[in-house]
């Protein structure tokens, strides 16, 4: 079970890197379309359109890699105060209703991209781009992510009832001197000194 979570995890941050890419092609076809309006007068036709089809396709692949980082927004200021138990049926709960947020918006994905395929649909834009292109990124990150959010609560829930103290440590809030520690742990890598003498 822990091999399967491990590949799932690495799919998602290799899906989280392919976002990554994308973001940084974007944002050069951005600059070249603001210099050649100041200095040519001309404008790269659709550089805004395909940053809207980019950036959607960018959070539904990044919403997995952010799930298995626990990276997901989660007030603490109370909740940190009650006992073990109550916490981790919190933090359950908190995770089973993730997942069906996350099925609810994967259905409804696909069947938008059925009625896409079906009717082949186009943008009503001057670049008519086929709908099913950039849907495809977007449906195709959104049920990779309601896959791995279904099997994570799935896991909560096992552990609620057989191991308490891992389902804790898995699956409960991070604390701030871990956080700390984390950075601390990637700073010092990225300035260990390499095998030549100089550094990363």
């Amino acid at each position: 079970m822990n091999l399967f979570f491990n590949l799932l995890r690495n799919l998602s941050t290799a899906l989280a890197v392919v976002a990554g890419f994308a973001t940084f092609i974007l944002a050069f076809l951005i600059g070249i379309d603001v210099l050649a309006r100041k200095f040519f007068g001309i404008s790269l036709q659709g550089t805004d359109e395909i940053g809207g089809y980019v950036l959607a396709a960018v959070a539904s692949l990044g919403f997995s890699h952010v799930l298995f980082e626990r990276g997901f927004t989660r007030i603490d200021l109370f909740v940190k105060r009650f006992n073990v138990r109550l916490l981790n049926i919190l933090n359950v709960t908190a995770y089973v209703s993730l997942a069906a947020v996350a099925v609810f918006f994967a259905q409804r994905g696909v069947a938008t991209y059925s009625d896409t395929l079906l009717f082949n649909a186009h943008a009503n834009t001057p670049l008519q781009t086929p709908m099913w292109i950039p849907q495809g990124f977007w449906v195709a990150g959104m049920v990779f992510f309601a896959f791995c959010a279904v099997l994570y609560a799935a896991r909560a829930l096992l552990l609620l009832f057989i191991d308490q103290s891992a389902l804790e440590a898995e699956y409960g809030f991070t604390e701030f001197d871990e956080e700390i520690a984390e950075i601390s742990e990637l700073s010092s890598s990225a300035t260990q000194p390499t095998d030549d003498g100089k550094r990363q």
